[in-house]
């Protein structure tokens, strides 16, 4: 400390020390000085609103990316500084105190005085070779003294000092790497997720994560990855993609406590599966909450009211906003977090390792009956369907759009996220299956989302550019029943349309419904309202001959019946002829007080008939004969 106090009585006299207005740029060229891994050559001192600024890059700009000391001190006007060419050895203050080794040759003395010459504060800069440290002297009578340390603009941290402490030693050793500032003892993550160390002879060193781990802030890597299902296709934590070709539910993921299934259905072809709801069990609970179809929750058969403020439901935050549901839950040190907007699921884990995970998201190249949940699968699910597309996908055009995931400013994300996978699917499905209900935006809305996980970087104008919108959310409240799935109409509306599988038996006979049935007084006919739907017609908007008499829907089946009797003809042509009963009607539109939704799609115009011979009935189905 003795030595201490004597250099720091050498500060106030600075025998042949230069003296400058402020603001003062000052040469150290031949002193160098390390400042937090930097070395610069320059300082320059300055006052600004009342702060007392020391920088070493540039001079001070509130904000801008530089390295200063800013002290709360506005009557210093003058700065009076000196280089030393001592050698300072081991047993110095910045030994003892900060633990340096080794000897510095030179060093830079700073006095900052005011109008009148009076000292206020003093800095007393030396480095160590890649250490460096600071003696400082608070002069002045006032009772404190705040010094802000800033590392590119930003404020590392802060030093009190006080009239009662005759001087102080501070640290100014670190390490730089990639632009970023590491304090000597510490950990930290890159900007590209590798973990950095700054030792504490300031020497930085680096290493990268594994495949499925990343680097948290404090510098240690986690097992920390994600796995995407979207359409048939399931990308793995190790970015391995796997498909399924079925209509069964398989697990996805499953650790001691929990277990995560998919569930795939056909949509608009029999051939290609989309994920259609996964459900996430809690053996401790023996309770399944299921996510979808559409953007719902349910916990058993409870349906969740939800917002984008977490619900805690057995111990598992549900919350729901325009993209989606989302499911987070913390068991045996896993957190799972399961995001689903309705077409894509992505499983977020992290925890000690990913060892003792199993399912689909740990290996996706998994033979499909080992992971195969009996509970979540129909009989015959497995079943492969063949279909003739009506129109073939134009596999060149689809393959150049998905290839977009290669270009800015998807490109930013790409060291986070490999975009590979994500063509894959992107292609794989887009070159046999339409382009339809969002689905040429799914894939690299996937992507997009992934990459919001591990990245800060928003992807700014990849919707413009791929001509996507934002993600729907009119799907979101569409509640669709078992036969059909929520997709979009003629007209780009969402409605609940036929899956293949349900749609075959009316498409192979070309009819819009069941056949008519007829009895003694009456004769009805049942038309599955998804079937209306993918034709753009509303239900709601039909009628026969009488306009009086529409369709009922049945809520629990979806399916539409228009019937007449005896009692109420609803404009039916009824003859009798060669012992038979004869029924003509039309289902039409209702052209009555209409707002001109009714006409986007033309007129709508289904003739049918039957008859009724005593015992027997004879169907005959009707066809749209106009529209």
């Amino acid at each position: 400390m003795l030595r201490l106090l004597l250099c720091v009585a050498a500060l106030s006299r600075l025998a042949g020390a230069n003296t400058e207005s402020i603001p003062a740029e000052i040469d150290i060229s031949s002193c160098s000085i390390s400042y937090f891994g930097q070395v610069y050559d320059k300082l320059y001192v300055g006052s600004d609103s009342g702060k007392l600024t020391v920088c070493f890059k540039a001079a001070y700009s509130s904000g801008a990316d530089n390295d200063c000391l800013v002290a709360s001190l506005s009557t210093v006007t003058q700065v009076s500084w000196l280089k030393e060419d001592n050698v300072v050895n081991a047993g110095s203050d910045y030994h003892t105190t900060l633990k340096f080794t080794g000897s510095s040759s030179c060093g830079a003395i700073l006095n900052l005085k005011d109008a009148n010459g009076k000292v206020h504060i003093n800095y007393h800069f030396r480095t160590f070779g890649k250490l460096a440290g600071m003696q400082i002297k608070l002069e002045d009578t006032t009772a404190s003294l705040a010094v802000d340390v800033q590392v590119g603009g930003k404020q590392l941290h802060q030093w009190s000092l006080t009239k009662k402490v005759t001087a102080d030693t501070k640290d100014l050793s670190g390490c730089r790497h990639l632009g970023a500032a590491y304090e000597t003892n510490t950990k930290g993550c890159d900007s590209k997720g590798q973990s950095v160390a700054c030792s504490s002879s300031a020497a930085v060193s680096t290493a990268s994560c594994g495949q499925t781990e990343r680097c948290k802030g404090n510098g240690e890597c986690l097992f920390d990855a994600i796995c995407t299902v979207t359409g048939p296709e399931v990308i793995d934590i190790n970015g391995q993609v796997g498909s399924v070709p079925d209509r069964c539910g398989y697990s996805l993921l499953s650790g001691t406590g929990f277990k995560l299934f998919a569930v795939f259905q056909e949509r608009r072809r029999k051939d290609v599966s989309f994920v259609d709801h996964v459900i996430l069990h809690l053996d401790a609970k023996n309770v399944n909450i299921q996510l979808g179809p559409g953007r719902n929750a349910k916990v058993g058969d409870s349906v969740q009211s939800l917002s984008s403020s977490p619900k805690k439901v057995h111990d598992v935050e549900l919350s729901k906003d325009q993209t989606g549901v989302t499911a987070k839950m913390t068991l045996n040190k896993y957190v799972v977090s399961i995001f689903f907007d309705g077409t894509t699921a992505q499983i977020q884990m992290t925890g000690p390792g990913a060892g003792s995970l199993q399912g689909l998201c740990v290996n996706s190249k998994k033979t499909l009956s080992e992971v195969k949940s009996s509970d979540h699968s129909l009989a015959d699910c497995e079943k492969k369907l063949t279909e003739t597309p009506d129109v073939k996908p134009d596999c060149v055009a689809m393959t150049k759009h998905c290839n977009l995931l290669n270009e800015a400013p998807f490109t930013s994300c790409h060291a986070h996220v490999a975009p590979k996978p994500y063509i894959d699917v992107c292609t794989k499905t887009l070159c046999k299956y339409p382009a339809v209900d969002g689905l040429q935006c799914q894939f690299l809305e996937a992507y997009a989302r992934a990459c919001s996980t591990y990245s800060s970087d928003s992807l700014t104008g990849w919707k413009s550019k791929a001509s996507c919108s934002a993600p729907q959310v009119v799907c979101q409240d569409t509640d669709c029943i078992t036969h059909e799935f929520c997709g979009q109409d003629p007209v780009g509306r969402p409605r609940c349309l036929c899956r293949a599988k349900f749609a075959d038996k009316y498409r192979s006979a070309d009819t819009l419904g069941d056949k008519t049935v007829c009895k003694k007084n009456s004769a009805s006919v049942s038309l599955p309202s998804c079937l209306l739907a993918e034709k753009g017609i509303d239900y709601s908007i039909l009628r026969l001959n009488d306009e009086t008499c529409k369709g009922q829907m049945d809520q629990k089946t979806r399916m539409v019946m228009f019937d007449y009797n005896s009692q109420k003809a609803c404009g039916a042509v009824i003859t009798a002829k060669d012992q038979k009963i004869i029924y003509e009607n039309t289902i039409k539109t209702d052209d009555s007080g209409s707002s001109g939704e009714i006409y986007r799609h033309g007129s709508v115009k289904m003739d049918f008939s039957c008859f009724y011979v005593q015992p027997e009935v004879h169907d005959f189905i009707f066809k749209l004969k106009g529209g």
